[in-house]
């Protein structure tokens, strides 16, 4: 393969890694069963990844009514609330309530527990992962979904090895719920699943790399490259 080649082959994966430098993954799966605070943790459960930090809270949500609504979406700050945040081998959950395990489970009557992760600054939401999912195992479960505390999504099917796309919601916090309740009955059915991880787009990132859109800068690399193959050939005839 000519120089001329392999430098434009290196150019093109240079430019491919300037356009997804936007994009940051946060792993939320400890390998260390109940070591809070480790994988990346600071031990309050933030977490910070490429210059963006995200911290976990645990809630509680209702799905009475029409639309699911938030009671709290942390319950550190509320009186009366005893759900906290869990971690594990699959990723983040909720414990220490009436209904204990560590991931997110619904609860019952028409009540479900709620973990929130919210950011320093506004990001693009792309997409999420679960693992750790409930009565219908080769089916999964079922979650409910909020952007800035509120409802955008209910009952939203999620299954083993699989992601769910976020794309098209912003925001700067992003709540997974899960519940029991079923109309017309309070049903046997319980969702429950852990996050496993994230993937967020930062906004002020993704307009800098916009803004040196990749058909203007192609041209002046590869000028740069030609000049390169014409001199080192001219040094060769020489």
């Amino acid at each position: 393969m000519g120089i001329f080649k392999k430098g434009l082959i290196a150019a093109g994966f240079c430019l491919l890694a300037g356009a997804a430098s936007a994009t940051t993954v946060f792993d939320f799966r400890n390998p260390y069963v109940g070591g809070n605070g480790v994988n990346a943790w600071n031990g309050d459960y933030t977490m910070s990844v490429d210059g963006l930090t995200v911290t976990a809270t645990a809630g509680v949500y209702t799905s009475l009514g029409a639309v699911d609504k938030i009671l709290t979406s942390d319950c550190a700050s509320t009186s009366g609330c005893f759900k906290k945040v869990t971690e594990t081998k699959g990723g983040l959950g909720v414990g220490y309530g009436l209904r204990g395990g560590a991931a997110v489970n619904g609860m019952p009557f028409s009540f479900g527990e709620l973990i929130t992760l919210t950011f320093d600054q506004e990001v693009a939401f792309d997409e999420v992962f679960f693992t750790t999912f409930g009565r219908r195992a080769g089916k999964g479960s079922d979650f409910d979904l909020f952007i800035d505390g509120k409802n955008v999504a209910m009952e939203q099917l999620i299954g083993p090895g699989k992601s769910y796309s976020l794309t098209g919601l912003t925001g700067t916090s992003i709540s997974f719920g899960a519940d029991k309740f079923r109309l017309p009955y309070f049903g046997g059915k319980t969702d429950k699943f852990m996050v496993a991880g994230l993937k967020v787009s930062e906004i002020a990132k993704a307009a800098e790399v916009a803004a040196v859109p990749l058909p203007a800068s192609a041209p002046l690399l590869a000028a740069g490259l030609l000049g390169f193959a014409a001199l080192r050939r001219r040094r060769k005839a020489a």
